[in-house]
């Protein structure tokens, strides 16, 4: 499995496909400001999952939207993908965050496993996000 950097204009081809197969709706690509996008590719080229990003600050990277594509979730691959993600935000950042939906428990079981730790709360649209943030230079 490896890590591919797509640009925002690369992206907003893959955005509405990519987010209807994991979140059985889209998001209109001109309301994502983003500054990257990360997809996990396998060795069939076939998209396992996607993240996208926005820079905080020179070591800070905030990931937005992010999942595992359904025939993905569940297997080995999809933690070795959040753990290629890390490694590859861990060579250019020391901190990285992100919500997670409070009832999204394997995502949350894998970055409690990673490291992350819960540092805040957000309410959106009737649902609760825990926010998680990681020291990436502690991953390793």
């Amino acid at each position: 499995m490896r890590v591919e950097k797509l640009t925002p204009l690369e992206w907003k081809e893959l955005s509405p496909t990519l987010h209807k197969q994991v979140f059985q709706h889209t998001i209109h690509p001109e309301w994502e400001r983003i500054d990257y996008a990360l997809i996990c590719v396998d060795e069939d080229n076939a998209v396992q999952g996607y993240l996208t990003a926005r820079e905080q600050d020179e070591n800070t990277v905030f990931w937005q939207w992010g999942g595992v594509m359904p025939l993905a979730r569940g297997t080995a691959g999809s933690g070795r993908g959040l753990q290629k993600l890390l490694a590859w935000a861990s060579e250019r950042y020391t901190r990285m965050k992100t919500y997670v939906e409070n009832d999204n428990t394997p995502m949350l079981r894998l970055y409690l496993m990673l490291g992350a730790k819960i540092v805040g709360i957000k309410y959106y649209e009737g649902k609760v996000f825990l926010e998680h943030a990681i020291n990436l230079k502690e991953t390793d």
